[in-house]
């Protein structure tokens, strides 16, 4: 029998609702954290700050949470730590994405974008800054170093030059060559289903998970990822084939969603995230 709540979520209630409640934990968890230094009142930490908690809707962190629920009833301080530094990689992603030299964004979340409100040299040295206490705090002693350093490594490979960072870069230089579908494809899983992937990739470590559960999760976080930047392209208005590109995100949730069939049917919560983001585009109900 399902046990329908868990510690911070509860099944039974609207999806929406538990969002705001990892919301609300990971919020609170960066002010613990961006506030026990001794340091106050620069203008780093300020930017840091105005970019976590301005707005955004927390998915990552809720994504690698909701998968975990698939194998714990309970939130430990750890995998809070993990959600969080997910989602401060991700902040600085998009501080560097939005910079003049990269996307050349004046606002984000209907904000001034970091470098529109700091400066630009200010929003370089709050993304780094971000970025590095993620790993700070990925690194605090645990009782499990092994799992630690793992969960440590494979973010690392997914966010790095040949991860995440190589995706931007590709999506840079779109303009100057032209990507096969293929390649474009590439590009979205590693611009962004990699973080995903990341989320999927810690649960199954601190969950001490087999390789087949471990692959299971990460086919379907690719999946998620690559139909989220789909979606985005879309609502952005940078997506002209939006016909296409809607089947390609009801494709790719079909079969990220196969993948989590496997661990039904404790797999609630992560599989009402991915309807719900994707209502509009999965003809499955709710």
């Amino acid at each position: 029998m399902i046990n329908k709540k868990t510690h911070g979520f509860d099944i039974n209630l609207p999806i929406e609702i538990n969002h705001n409640r990892c919301v609300n934990m990971i919020h609170n968890n960066i002010y613990k954290i961006l506030y026990s230094s001794q340091i106050r009142h620069n203008k780093v930490l300020e930017a840091m700050e105005y970019m976590l908690l301005g707005g955004g809707k927390m998915l990552r962190p809720f994504f690698f949470l909701a998968i975990n629920s698939i194998f714990t009833e309970k939130i430990s301080k750890f995998a809070l730590n993990i959600a969080t530094s997910i989602e401060m990689i991700h902040t600085y992603s998009i501080i560097h994405d939005d910079l003049p030299v990269m996307d050349n964004d004046d606002y984000r979340r209907g904000k001034p974008t970091c470098h529109k409100k700091f400066g630009e040299g200010t929003a370089v040295l709050a993304g780094n800054g971000l970025l590095t206490l993620a790993f700070e705090l990925l690194s605090k002693q645990e009782k499990d170093i092994n799992n630690q350093s793992r969960i440590i490594y494979e973010i690392s490979k997914l966010i790095g030059h040949e991860g995440l960072i190589l995706g931007q870069s590709m999506d840079l230089n779109i303009t100057d060559k032209s990507y096969d579908s293929k390649e474009l494809i590439k590009s979205k899983i590693l611009k962004t289903a990699n973080l995903f992937i990341a989320c999927s990739k810690a649960s199954a470590i601190i969950n001490d998970l087999s390789k087949k559960e471990e692959d299971k999760l990460s086919l379907f976080a690719e999946q998620f990822g690559i139909a989220y930047q789909v979606k985005d392209d879309i609502e952005d208005g940078e997506d002209k084939k939006k016909h296409s590109s809607a089947q390609l995100i009801s494709s790719a949730l079909k079969q990220g969603l196969s993948h989590l069939e496997y661990f039904y049917p404790k797999a609630i919560l992560i599989t009402n995230l991915a309807q719900y983001c994707f209502k509009l585009y999965l003809p499955i109900p709710i």
